[in-house]
């Protein structure tokens, strides 16, 4: 439900353009007195336009009713009161906060780092390394004793003692003692971007001078480079772990497809007729390319790049989603930048360089403020805040320069005041480590550039008008999601008299076809086939059947059970109709016996079977009408001149 109610807000999501900004002004209607502007209905017209099936709804007249239907709603939803419950706000809330952080960073520095990381892409990296701990905040004696320790360690590296005995022996990454070290093969976005800095820095061979993350300080091996694995295009062929046909089991299905691929059949005629992956069957097993981590097996991605030539096949393999074998179709370079740049967009912002957009970001809002030095703030405090921070003991005392302004943003002032509680508050029961003053440098900057990051967070709709109409349309479709959930979906689902009275009404719209429960084999020769169609003629079951056709050496005949429509693909084109042993027909290089159990007339589908589909022609019939009733509950008036001005700006 998560997932369909924000699919159900992203469709309404708006994106700003010049056109809707040239109409900001101008009114396209009133609903019940108050104007709705031509820029709103520009917006959505022009997002949705591509999304529209119906040719018709393309016509602006035709999408102005759609408009109307859809403010209409809204109005409705504020007359319920459902902007108020609690349920909204937090959600809203989480939403809005989520799409804050899009507009939060800077775009040049995000660029460069993208670019570098696609150019990273096309390595990958095998290194070892060595780490001595120390925390962020230690002291300086503890910092130096480290760091010493560190570099003490890299001499001994360089002038040939090996690097992995070194990392067993004064290592404290606790894996060290098992693998020396040895980080095996890794790509950019996978460690901390100091880390990947020396990784794809650092000659082969060589050690990197000592470099400190927020887990200590470490040197780094660069033991060797090769070129990425890029991605493959490759067929495969799935036998569920829980098939419908009881009749075989599934690791024994899957060696039997395995043997008869070894045989020389035909691995994609194969895939379209026994891979329970329908979706990639009827493509003749075949899958999009993918590149490393792009699926959700990792058992799959390493058969799969573990093919080198094309035409190969991986045996048999299990994955959670049952039995496969797979065949190389071919493999591809690192995909183009372009291809790469929304998920290297996404990656980085999550990862630790995501700091140094951060320090840009602040940095051009400071100028956007108009944020000046703070000479004589750092003078002030560093005379006013005594030794005793460095005990954790300072207490804030009174000054008639703590009511003087710091600095402003917009209408809020933040008082010097303000930052002696913010140090305070830091130094109470931690104290302080290093110089005192070099420490209240670092707080002035901690506390102005998070004051000035959340103020511009807060008051991103008054600051942005992109993010402005896209936190409005975001509101405006989770009401609408909560108006119709309550008035159409739930109502739909649990009427249940109502429901049934619509399908009584409507019975003729939900019929069967007609259909056969049949039992299958699939021979791949008429000799076998003829031999297979006598014995089932005179009863003999399937396991009996197989035993007799097949041998270890010779995998000639599969069965399939199952109920199918006449017109199913699966069935013989033109097999007869009729209860009983069909004969042998040949298709796709099979040769294919039906033994007809059943023939299902068509007919209609009882009030169970056919329950989804009712429930989702009562839900639209249940919207048409109540749409009507608002129609009539509200008063909407059309400004003519405004449709006909935004149909000539939209044909410019």
């Amino acid at each position: 439900m998560k997932l369909y109610r924000f699919l159900f807000v992203f469709c309404l999501l708006i994106a700003g353009n010049t056109i809707a900004q040239e109409l900001d002004k101008q009114i396209i209607m009133t609903l019940d007195g108050e104007p709705v502007y031509a820029s709103d209905f520009v917006r959505v017209y022009q997002k949705n336009l591509d999304l529209v099936q119906d040719e018709s709804q393309k016509d602006v007249d035709e999408y102005l009713k759609l408009f109307i239907d859809y403010r209409l709603k809204l109005r409705e939803a504020y007359e319920q009161g459902l902007d108020t419950t609690l349920k909204f706000q937090r959600e809203f809330k989480t939403y809005r906060n989520q799409m804050a952080r899009n507009f939060l960073t800077d775009n040049n520095v995000t660029e460069a780092l993208v670019q570098e990381a696609y150019d990273r892409t096309v390595n990958e990296v095998n290194a070892s390394h060595i780490l001595i701990r120390v925390d962020q905040n230690a002291t300086p004696e503890d910092t130096l004793k480290a760091y010493s320790k560190i570099k003490d360690i890299r001499e001994k590296a360089v002038n040939g003692r090996s690097f992995e005995t070194l990392a067993k022996t004064y290592s404290e990454d606790p894996s060290a003692k098992k693998n020396g070290g040895e980080l095996g093969w890794f790509t950019t976005l996978k460690m901390v971007y100091a880390f990947e800095e020396q990784a794809y820095t650092v000659p082969v061979g060589d050690v990197s001078e000592p470099f400190r993350t927020r887990f200590g300080y470490h040197i780094l091996k660069v033991n060797d480079r090769r070129a990425s694995a890029g991605e493959v295009e490759v067929a495969h062929i799935m036998v569920s772990p829980k098939p419908k046909d009881t009749v075989f089991n599934p690791k024994d299905r899957i060696e039997e497809l395995y043997l008869k691929v070894k045989q020389g059949e035909d691995f994609g005629v194969l895939a379209k007729q026994f891979s329970d992956d329908r979706n990639s069957a009827r493509r003749e097993g075949k899958l999009d390319r993918f590149g490393s981590g792009k699926l959700n097996s990792e058992v799959f991605e390493k058969k799969a790049f573990s093919l080198t030539k094309a035409g190969q096949v991986t045996e048999p393999f299990e994955t959670q989603y049952g039995w496969h074998i797979i065949k190389l179709i071919d493999r591809f370079p690192i995909p183009s930048f372009n291809e790469m740049r929304g998920e290297l967009e996404k990656k980085v912002t999550k990862d630790s360089r995501a700091n140094l957009i951060s320090d840009a970001l602040v940095a051009s809002l400071k100028d956007h403020y108009s944020i000046g030095d703070f000479s004589e703030a750092k003078s002030f405090f560093s005379t006013y805040v005594t030794k005793d921070v460095k005990d954790g003991n300072w207490a804030i005392s009174d000054n008639s320069t703590l009511d003087q302004p710091l600095f402003k943003l917009r209408d809020s002032v933040f008082k010097y005041r303000d930052f002696a509680k913010f140090i305070y508050n830091k130094q109470v029961n931690k104290g302080l480590s290093g110089d005192k003053n070099t420490a209240i440098n670092n707080w002035l900057k901690e506390y102005v550039d998070g004051k000035v990051l959340a103020y511009h967070r807060d008051h991103l709709e008054q600051e942005d008008k992109e993010f402005s109409n896209i936190v409005s349309e975001y509101r405006d479709g989770l009401l609408l999601f909560d108006l119709m959930e309550m008035n159409i979906w739930n109502k739909a689902k649990k009427d249940t008299l109502g429901l049934k009275t619509f399908y009584e009404t409507n019975k003729q719209n939900y019929l069967w076809d007609k259909r056969v429960n049949v039992t299958m084999a699939k021979v791949n020769n008429k000799t076998d086939a003829k031999k297979v169609r006598n014995l089932m003629k005179k009863g003999v079951s399937e396991v009996d059947v197989k035993s007799q056709i097949n041998s270890d050496e010779s995998m000639t005949t599969l069965f399939s059970n199952g109920t199918f429509n006449v017109e199913d693909e699966v069935l013989p084109k033109k097999l007869k109709i009729k209860q009983g042993i069909s004969k042998v027909y040949e298709e796709d290089n099979y040769y294919t016996v039906v033994n007809i159990k059943d023939v299902l007339p068509a007919g209609p589908k009882t009030f169970k079977e056919a329950k989804g589909t009712i429930v989702s022609d009562y839900q639209d019939y249940l919207e048409k009408n109540w749409i009507a009733s608002l129609r009539t509950k509200y008063s909407v008036n059309i400004n003519d001149d405004t449709v006909n001005l935004i149909k000539t700006k939209l044909e410019d």
